[in-house]
């Protein structure tokens, strides 16, 4: 009796372990930004916001450094999780990090979800980069 009650723990045991393995690797996040650091503060012109809607688009940007350091510090605690299968349309933000050798990187978001190559990921901390206020970039056409 004592050999099948000490089975039926290890088995138990074993099943727990298992499941706490399969939900820590689905809950995996990583973090958004791992090319662009404090660092490169002084490398940085600007930064531009290309905001989605259903009229165009509505265009944001600064060159001031120290709120380029809090778009970069937001940038850096977004956490991406899941592959998610949402696609939005008139929703989007495109962060462009323009350097001073002319070059860009982009971070695009489709409402709250962080888009890579088509794909639509879930995010984690992205409300903090959407409170960031841009100043509004007068655009003569």
């Amino acid at each position: 009796m004592k050999k099948y009650i000490l089975f039926i723990f290890i088995i138990i045991l074993i099943v727990i372990a298992i499941c706490y393995s399969i939900n820590v690797n689905n809950n995996k996040k990583e973090k958004i930004n791992n090319s662009v650091t404090i660092n490169d503060i002084d490398n940085i012109s600007s930064v531009m916001l290309k905001e989605e809607t259903e009229g165009g688009y509505i265009y944001y940007k600064t060159e001031n450094k120290e709120l380029i350091q809090e778009i970069i510090k937001a940038l850096n605690n977004i956490q991406i999780g899941e592959k998610i299968d949402v696609m939005f349309n008139d929703s989007g933000r495109y962060y462009i990090i323009e350097y001073n050798n002319g070059t860009t990187l982009t971070y695009y978001f489709q409402s709250n979800y962080y888009n890579k190559d088509n794909v639509n990921y879930k995010t984690y901390n992205y409300e903090e980069l959407r409170k960031i206020n841009i100043p509004e970039e007068i655009i003569n056409k």
